[in-house]
């Protein structure tokens, strides 16, 4: 733990690299652990991160802005919006225009930043998810890009591009959704909040009700469950391995569930080890007990030895 400390006040320009290594040898992670594993690692993660917290005010302010940009780009990067990283923050904070990029991928920014705001409004008044919330969020996200069809299911038959699956017929998709918040009310209770987060993320894919922004409602809905039960803004990489196993795992909701179960669950694991390692920096050195008696635990002194030997911080 001290040493930690005196890293981190010595503001080590390899601190956060050596920081991110002991995360990673403390929380493996990869699609071939088990399930129940990953579901540990992530309920400890959380922990660890909640050791650090609260943040100052201003510190917290800003912190959540980044994380919210790094939510919008990757969660847009999955449906080939062209923005990059650099330039999302330009565009939501700066109100700049990205020369050559379409004003859709810019209105899809504008829109997503205001329909995940809308939704940790939803939360922090305790509301619980429901159909007027949900169509709320996509009148949102698709107002000014396709206004006749945001905030409504959608009424014709619909294929998948890219996919064989064929989603249910329009004129039964009210009675879809009653199934979906029916059986939302009678799990949120039953189920451990990251396979109910799974279960209707995949079951509002495989219903599809919409005509487009699917995916987009998808994640957001799996993201209100998660920080209604404690977790922070949960993020699916945008890049093409994470896209492929997501994809793949959407595919076959239908016939292995367990496959998406574990997917979100690696992202929530990811992206709590991502949070734990910007925060630590920012937190005051009177937090974070919980996390470095779990160093102690998990990292024997000679694994912790080696660590610092490659990183080259500390002679021995």
């Amino acid at each position: 733990m001290g040493l930690f400390r005196k890293l981190k006040k010595e503001n080590n320009i390899q601190f956060d690299t050596y920081l991110a290594m002991i995360i990673e040898e403390m929380y493996p992670t990869g699609y071939n652990i088990e399930l129940s594993d990953l579901i540990a690692e992530a309920e400890d993660l959380l922990k660890c991160l909640n050791s650090f917290l609260p943040l100052d005010f201003k510190t917290s302010c800003k912190f959540e802005e980044k994380i919210e940009e790094r939510f919008i780009f990757h969660s847009n990067a999955i449906e080939h919006n062209l923005i990059s990283r650099e330039d999302i923050t330009k565009v939501l904070k700066e109100n700049k225009v990205i020369p050559g990029v379409s004003l859709d991928n810019h209105l899809e920014a504008i829109n997503h930043i205001e329909t995940l705001r809308y939704m940790k409004q939803c939360i922090a008044e305790k509301r619980e998810l429901n159909e007027e919330i949900l169509l709320q969020m996509h009148y949102l996200f698709l107002k000014s890009l396709n206004t006749p069809r945001a905030g409504m299911y959608r009424r014709k038959n619909i294929t998948i591009t890219g996919s064989e699956y064929i989603p249910p017929s329009y004129d039964i998709l009210r009675e879809k959704m009653r199934q979906y918040f029916e059986f939302y009310n009678k799990a949120k209770t039953k189920l451990h909040p990251l396979i109910l987060a799974a279960e209707m993320h995949g079951f509002l894919c495989i219903v599809h009700p919409f005509i487009d922004a699917n995916g987009i409602m998808a994640r957001l809905v799996s993201n209100y469950i998660l920080i209604q039960s404690g977790y922070p803004l949960i993020n699916i990489s945008g890049n093409r391995e994470s896209k492929i196993e997501y994809y793949n795992a959407l595919e076959d909701f239908h016939a292995d569930k367990e496959r998406l179960y574990k997917f979100l669950t690696f992202c929530v694991v990811k992206s709590i080890s991502y949070y734990l390692k910007s925060i630590i920096p920012l937190s005051s050195d009177s937090k974070g007990t919980y996390f470095y008696e779990q160093v102690g635990l998990k990292m024997s002194n000679k694994k912790k030895e080696e660590l610092l030997r490659k990183m080259k911080l500390v002679k021995f």
